[in-house]
């Protein structure tokens, strides 16, 4: 009986011990995983330390579109000037030339393929917890898709801000997901061996398309490539998403915030897609959003082609426009130059009969030009446009 109790004794004590080593393990594991991803921090949530081949690549940063980093990202830097945008704004204005315009602290919170969903849920929520006072609205015909409007979250306080930022520092941190970011970022770091930071805070690049080892300028766009930028205007429904840039505008006024909405440069490219596949609609969007701002009397300026349109191949002005639907800074530059005029810039869109088709006459006057600067590709681009099985031409 005593070596039959002495036995279980036994196999409770290995039991035990084996369970002790299985947490422990777990333990060991799970805080080299975290304080391994705390430390490369690829979407730089942290910025404890930069270390050169190891995280001074955070490409992923500057690329994620996660509305909880951008929150992150606001509450963190207390901006006075909150940029909204896709990323033809991530790319085209950097906060340099904002403050040098309107002064004070600006951030960038565009994210990539951005809807109205998402500006209303960053300017309502963490804008309005660290008290933006200006923003910035880069607006784009494809953000009013209504099929892409997230739902907003229930609640835009801070704890409900707190409680999605402590989920995306868990999934960066403590998961294998994350670990895989950390990899990525630790490989784009080995790249780039002068050690210079990238994307340091606050600055924004030109190049966006990316290499596994650094950075590269798109190469010139063939005109069946650009013909696919068709599908981003291939939406029937936008009603919601004029209802959120409704409520954008009468948050900015219940807060006496300075607001300036822009329709941003177009190259010729973009507007000949434009023309041959959803051209009506398009024009009535701007009525639209005209209408929308004369609401609220706030200024909304038409620069879709207001600006110099750039001669192909982009490589050549990666300044101005380097791809098919993102412009550089110096288009950026003479954007914010044009916000800065305010009321009395002549790019103001007002929800008049006359003045809108002035607009729509200066914006077929900029497709001429470029389909004159180029008139082999232009012609290949409209053929490939029209010839898109998926697609068919909209009169």
């Amino acid at each position: 009986m005593r070596s039959v109790m002495a036995g279980r004794d036994g196999d409770v004590r290995a039991a035990r011990i084996y369970l002790v080593r299985v947490l422990a393990t777990a333990l060991v594991l799970s805080a080299a995983l975290f304080t391994f991803n705390i430390l490369v921090d690829p979407l730089g949530l942290f910025r404890i330390v930069t270390i050169p081949g190891l995280n001074n690549d955070r490409r992923l940063a500057l690329e994620s579109g996660h509305r909880s980093i951008r929150e992150i990202e606001i509450v963190r830097r207390m901006p006075d000037t909150l940029i909204l945008g896709t990323s033809r704004e991530l790319y085209g204005i950097e906060p340099s030339q904002v403050s040098h315009r309107f002064g004070g602290r600006v951030h960038n919170a565009s994210i990539a393929a951005a809807t109205l969903g998402d500006f209303e849920g960053l300017l309502i929520g963490a804008g309005a917890a660290v008290g933006v006072r200006k923003v910035l609205i880069g607006l784009d015909y494809f953000s009013f898709d209504d099929r892409r409007i997230p739902a907003l979250p229930a609640t835009a306080g801070v704890g409900s801000i707190a409680v999605r930022s402590l989920r995306q520092v868990l999934r960066a941190t403590a998961t294998v997901p994350g670990l895989i970011q950390s990899i990525e970022t630790i490989g784009a770091s080995r790249c780039r061996p002068d050690g210079e930071e990238f994307p340091a805070d606050g600055h924004r690049v030109l190049e966006i398309a990316i290499s596994p080892c650094g950075l590269s300028r798109q190469p010139i766009p063939t005109p069946e490539a650009a013909a696919g930028v068709t599908a981003l205007f291939d939406f029937d429904s936008r009603a919601g998403a004029m209802a959120a840039f409704d409520r954008i505008l009468r948050h900015c006024v219940d807060r006496a915030l300075e607001c300036r909405p822009f329709i941003g440069p177009m190259h010729g490219v973009y507007l000949s897609a434009l023309r041959q596949s959803d051209w009506a609609r398009f024009q009535s969007w701007k009525a639209d959003l005209a209408a929308v701002a004369a609401r609220y009397d706030v200024v909304l300026l038409d620069l879709s082609s207001a600006l110099p349109a750039s001669k192909l191949p982009f490589a050549q002005r990666p300044d101005r426009f380097y791809d098919t639907l993102h412009y550089g800074t110096q288009i950026g530059g003479a954007t914010l130059d044009a916000l800065a005029g305010g009321p009395a810039s002549p790019d103001r869109l007002i929800p008049d009969s006359g003045r809108l088709a002035a607009f729509r006459v200066r914006d077929e006057a900029s497709i001429a030009e470029f389909e004159n600067n180029d008139p082999e590709y232009s012609a290949a681009l409209m053929r490939s446009i029209r010839t898109r099985p998926d697609q068919p031409r909209r009169e």
